[in-house]
């Protein structure tokens, strides 16, 4: 199951959060940024950075999520193993 959250995470940080934006993985807005260069009174550059930052929250939070149960199932495994090997048989 981790290993499902951090691919969602990797996809949902993937999508753009406007037209012009970037996305909170790939956080470039170049399109936006010539926008407010040709006109110069928009900031949409400004607001699409405002909506990365925002977007970006869940995509960290699922993230983290995915790389904690992945290292949660790793150490459960280990000490799975760790209790079926008997001290007494060597």
């Amino acid at each position: 199951m981790g290993f499902a959250v951090q691919i969602l995470s990797v996809v949902i940080g993937l999508k753009t959060v406007g037209p012009l934006c970037g996305s909170p993985l790939l956080p470039q807005s170049r399109a936006a940024e010539m926008a407010d260069l040709q006109l110069r009174t928009t900031e949409l550059a400004a607001e699409c950075y405002r909506n990365i930052d925002s977007a970006s929250v869940p995509v960290w939070f699922l993230m983290a999520l995915g790389i904690g149960l992945v290292l949660t199932g790793v150490a459960v495994r280990i000490v799975a193993i760790r209790r079926s090997i008997d001290p007494t048989r060597s």
